[in-house]
C-alpha cells in the first residue's frame, strides 16, 4: 500500500520555469527538465526522481556518510571536502529513487554539477619511445556520496507509466 501511495502522489505545477514534486517539495529547473528529455526519460519519472541542489544542499547528498573524524570539532567539514566540491555550489541536478528492500526514498543517488570537478590525472607512460609522465585532464560528470556502496536506480513512476509496462507482451521484453 505504501509503494502505490508514492506512485499515486501527485506533481504540483508552481510556474513556467519550475515544477514542485508533492513527494520531496523542492524545485526544478526547465534546463534539467529539457535535459531529461534530450534523453528521451518521461517528464513523469524526471519530476519524481530529480531534484535541483546548489548552495550547501549537494554537501548533505554527498558527504552524509563521512566519519566523524573529517569534520572539525564544530562539525563544520573539514577545509579538503569543501574545497574537493566547491564546484557543487553553483547548482546541479540530484537523482535518486527508491530503497528496493523498503520502499522508502533512497540515500542513495547522483548528483550532476552545472560545473564539474575537473582535474589532472598523471599517467606513467611505460612505452619503449620514451618514459616519463603523461598529464591527462579528467572531468567528473556524475558524483555519488562519498564512502557509501554503489547502489541500483530504482526509479519513482507513475500508476500510469506502471500500467503500461506490465501491459507489454512478455515477449516484447
Amino acid at each position: 500500500m505504501k509503494l502505490k501511495q508514492q506512485i499515486e502522489n501527485t506533481i504540483e505545477y508552481s510556474s513556467a520555469d519550475t515544477y514542485s514534486a508533492g513527494l520531496r517539495g523542492n524545485h526544478l529547473k526547465a534546463e534539467v527538465l529539457a535535459e531529461w528529455r534530450a534523453s528521451a526519460v518521461n517528464d513523469d519519472i524526471t519530476k519524481l526522481n530529480v531534484i535541483y541542489l546548489s548552495g550547501t544542499d549537494p554537501y548533505e547528498y554527498l558527504l552524509f556518510a563521512l566519519p566523524r573524524c573529517e569534520r572539525r570539532n564544530d562539525g563544520r567539514l573539514r577545509d579538503k571536502w569543501l574545497n574537493r566540491y566547491e564546484h557543487c555550489d553553483r547548482g546541479g541536478w540530484w537523482c535518486s529513487g527508491i530503497d528496493v528492500l523498503t520502499g522508502e526514498p533512497a540515500v542513495w543517488g547522483q548528483f550532476k554539477p552545472k560545473f564539474p570537478y575537473r582535474y589532472i590525472k598523471k599517467r606513467h607512460n611505460n612505452d619503449f619511445k620514451g618514459s616519463g609522465t603523461k598529464r591527462e585532464p579528467k572531468t567528473i560528470k556524475y558524483e555519488p556520496p562519498r564512502k557509501v556502496p554503489t547502489e541500483i536506480y530504482a526509479l519513482r513512476i507513475t500508476l500510469n507509466i506502471w500500467e503500461q509496462i506490465i501491459a507489454v507482451p512478455r515477449s516484447l521484453i
